[in-house]
């Protein structure tokens, strides 16, 4: 029965797979893995080469070959966790029904069907509980100690268990605690990978990590630190309180309710676990709620994991659920739920908005073009597009807001030189202030504000004409001063910079849309919305010149969003 439900697992969860590039950082990931770039911090080592294997797999596209190993590690993962659950409850049944639970969330399913780092972070969080129940048994000592210093290079958020537990063998373990650094660093040594692929010069060198300060900040994240316990305490409460409600909401509320029960039988079986689980439970809260970015969710898995594996302690010890019947019942009814509930919001089996959306821009821009943006969900697919799928590498595409760390300048100069040495003198003045900044010497704050400035204007002059915007909210306190005398004007689906207010039209019966068929997510609607804006955009300055057919022709354009 559990083989034969794992491969219904397997079925339903890779029917959803993405076939291609998606939001948020997936081009940038399948980007990096291939050419072997840094990564965002903090550098991901460990899923970078993983990836770089699989992108060795023949006839498949480098997005579905990426997705496909974000799939197979959280397939990997629902297997160890089965395990996992089975060790501690000792029953099958309960271990199936809090698989399902697990498998078929929003939280886990969002991060399996497409490439992302969450599901390697996820796979090492239960693997590291796994171990620890198994602390006794010989040799495990040691690959613990190794998987806890590589689960460090992998994400920060596994700080949540990893502290604990090398707290714990450092208490526990005082007779063995040389080897357990010795294994611990041994693991940790992976970032090194990071130092000595970062001075090799690749393509996209993230943070330049090529000296020991600066790896210590890309593995620190240090960029992000802006966003990260510095927020107002009425901001944590309500963080705290989202949180809590999104977690109650996934463990279909009566899972959540077990949770107490299942802390009280487990203590009084393991204090060790008890504890370990419960600090990684508070550590994870608190990372969470004192970060603000939007895709924040994945965020709360180290507290998702062990509220899963105290409810189905909990589940085990109420002696009304012990009869074979009931829990059968349950697990039919659980399954039943959240594949009727969740299938749609996470089918990404035919999702092709994203790779669409670029598409429609790039393919509508003259030869040559530069497009400015400040939205990551428009620039890192379009590295995707123009890097995997060598799709107009001719146009000249700035993320605005990477160009305040210095790494990306040494891109543009790398990928656009004919640009760069046109801006070459703007370009030194504004790196001059982006060091300083970087290295906590910056006196003036109103000097870089001026030369960043400067520098995107510059920019845009040299490319007189053909100089567009792809922006989600135009209300960008730069744009104020960056667009003075200038109008911002619809062409097709971005804006064209220029001095007048001649419109120009580009034919939308070019336009590909395959519509997608899951129920979109906040994130994914905002794509919806930016084409509804600018379909609108084009008709009003198509009903200054009266051109009825066009208009008519975007209004039933229109009715497909």
């Amino acid at each position: 029965m559990v083989y034969l439900y794992f491969l219904i697992l397997f079925i339903i969860l890779f029917s959803t797979l993405s076939p291609t590039v998606g939001l948020i950082d997936s081009g940038e990931i399948i980007f990096g893995i291939n050419y072997l770039n840094i990564l965002h911090p903090t550098g991901y080592p460990l899923f970078t080469l993983l990836g770089k294997i699989f992108s060795f797999l023949p006839f498949l596209e480098p997005a579905f070959k990426g997705n496909l190993l974000s799939f197979l590690l959280g397939f990997f993962t629902i297997i160890l966790l089965y395990f996992l659950i089975k060790k501690i409850t000792n029953d099958n049944i309960v271990s199936l029904i809090y698989v399902t639970l697990f498998s078929f969330n929003n939280l886990f399913w969002s991060i399996v069907n497409e490439i992302e780092v969450y599901s390697l972070t996820t796979f090492l969080l239960i693997l590291l509980i796994y171990l620890f129940l198994k602390k006794e048994e010989e040799n495990i000592f040691l690959f613990t100690a190794y998987v806890l210093g590589v689960s460090l290079t992998h994400h920060l958020m596994l700080l949540a268990i990893v502290l604990p537990m090398i707290i714990y063998f450092i208490l526990k373990e005082k007779k063995k605690i040389f080897l357990f650094i010795i294994f611990f660093l041994l693991g940790f040594s992976l970032y090194l990978y990071l130092l000595i692929r970062a001075n090799s010069e690749p393509i996209f060198n993230w943070g330049k990590p090529k000296d020991f300060l600066r790896l210590f900040w890309h593995i620190s994240g240090k960029q992000y630190r802006i966003w990260s316990f510095s927020l107002p305490f009425n901001e944590v409460i309500n963080n705290f309180v989202k949180e809590i409600n999104f977690l109650i909401k996934e463990m279909v509320y009566v899972y959540f309710l077990l949770v107490i029960i299942g802390i009280y039988f487990l203590f009084k079986k393991s204090r060790e676990l008890t504890v370990i689980l419960v600090a990684t439970i508070f550590i994870g809260i608190l990372n969470s709620i004192n970060y603000s970015i939007p895709d924040i969710q994945p965020y709360y898995l180290p507290t998702f994991i062990p509220l899963i594996i105290f409810s189905s302690y909990g589940f085990s010890n109420i002696k009304i659920f012990l009869t074979k019947i009931t829990k059968l019942l349950i697990f039919f009814i659980t399954f039943l739920i959240l594949l009727i509930s969740n299938y749609q919001k996470n089918n990404k089996r035919n999702f092709y908005l994203v790779y669409d959306f670029v598409y429609n821009i790039l393919k509508s821009l003259p030869e040559n073009s530069l497009v400015l943006t400040n939205w990551w969900d428009f620039y890192s697919p379009s590295l995707y597009l123009q890097y995997l799928k060598n799709f107009r590498r001719d146009v000249i595409i700035i993320d605005k807001e990477l160009l305040r760390r210095s790494f990306y300048l040494d891109y543009l100069r790398k990928v656009y030189p004919d640009l760069t040495n046109k801006v070459k003198s703007k370009l030194e003045e504004y790196e001059k202030y982006l060091y300083q900044f970087e290295y906590n010497k910056l006196k003036n704050s109103w000097e870089i504000q001026n030369a960043y400035i400067n520098l995107l204007s510059s920019f845009i002059e040299n490319k007189k004409n053909k100089a567009y915007l792809v922006y989600l909210n135009l209300n960008d306190y730069d744009l104020k001063t960056l667009l003075v005398n200038k109008k911002i004007i619809p062409y097709f689906l971005a804006l064209q910079i220029k001095d007048t207010f001649e419109y120009q039209y580009y034919d939308f019966k070019n336009l590909r849309y395959r519509k997608p068929k899951k129920i979109l997510d906040e994130r994914e609607s905002l794509i919806i919305d930016y084409y509804k804006n600018i379909i609108n955009a084009n008709i009003y300055f198509l009903e200054k010149t009266g051109e009825k057919e066009k208009i008519n022709k975007l209004k039933e354009i229109l009715k497909n969003f």
